[in-house]
């Protein structure tokens, strides 16, 4: 992978949700994170790179893929080769006993900008809300790092506690909080944890939901978003590549618009807040 140096530009573009990996399953083994289906499409941090060139945007949030589960080689590798464009979220163990020895690691030795948990992969994650999974939310915390959350919609309710309990945790929910799946009572749940001031959302994977729930569930809950999370909390983002099994990079841009109107042309929603979040270019 060849390296990519300089300051981000003026104008910062970031997708705030892509993943990455490798085309050589032989040098970045699969090791699939909860029996997480292995990816069809090209996902390599190139094509990546032209991907965002190609759509006028400077950088990315990769957040580790499921496919990997714990093995961060191919994520470290291309988030040091072209830095400032790209910040690294990393997965850890939420109750293994080393995972917050793991999270200082991964952050302070190899430059993670933040950590994803995955309610989303479990029936009853208890360690989301009790005390098994306090001392990794104190580590991230500590590091000053994002704390996404990838729930299921009858899960953002759940985000509560910990947004109350950890009051300085930078924390993001992903997807929308999968509010689209939910009918009314996510949304509304999505639209509670506005309250919080320590509490962002994603508003990305917009051409998944229109396409598992229907395209009125995912412009209610993007308008939801917005209005009430407003221009500083909230982050563009396409989860590429799986997002090109239903529309172009480009088309989740248009998807936004239809959804936010004129409202999707915020430099926040496009870049500065995730820019903020995941400390690029520091």
């Amino acid at each position: 992978m060849s390296g990519t140096t300089g300051k981000l530009s003026a104008e910062v573009r970031i997708d705030g949700a892509v993943h990455i990996w490798s085309g050589d399953a032989m040098a970045y083994p699969w090791a699939p994170h909860d029996g997480h289906e292995l990816p069809e499409p090209q996902g390599t941090v190139e094509s990546l790179l032209q991907t965002l060139d190609a759509n006028g945007f400077t950088g990315a949030v990769c957040v580790q893929p499921r496919v990997y589960g714990y093995d961060h080689a191919y994520l470290i590798g291309a988030v040091h080769a072209h830095r400032p464009r790209l910040a690294g979220v990393c997965l850890v163990n939420p109750v293994r006993p080393f995972g917050p020895r793991e999270l200082e690691v991964l952050v302070v030795d190899h430059g993670m900008s933040g950590v994803r948990l995955l309610p989303l992969a479990q029936r009853n994650p208890q360690w989301f809300v009790d005390a098994s999974g306090d001392p990794l939310w104190r580590a991230a915390n500590d590091l000053g790092i994002v704390v996404s959350v990838l729930v299921r919609a009858e899960q953002i309710a759940l985000v509560e506690s910990r947004a109350r309990q950890f009051p300085d945790a930078r924390i993001v929910v992903d997807h929308l909080g999968s509010a689209p799946t939910g009918g009314s009572t996510a949304i509304d749940d999505l639209i509670g944890l506005s309250g919080y001031s320590n509490v962002s959302v994603k508003v990305s994977a917009l051409s998944f939901f229109a396409a598992t729930a229907s395209w009125e569930a995912t412009e209610d809950a993007a308008r939801a978003a917005r209005d009430s999370f407003g221009p500083d909390r909230v982050v563009f983002g396409t989860d590429w590549p799986y997002s090109t099994e239903n529309v172009p990079w480009s088309d989740e841009l248009v998807l936004l618009e239809r959804a936010l109107g004129s409202r999707a042309d915020e430099s926040g929603l496009l870049g500065e807040n995730a820019a903020r979040l995941w400390m690029f270019g520091q």
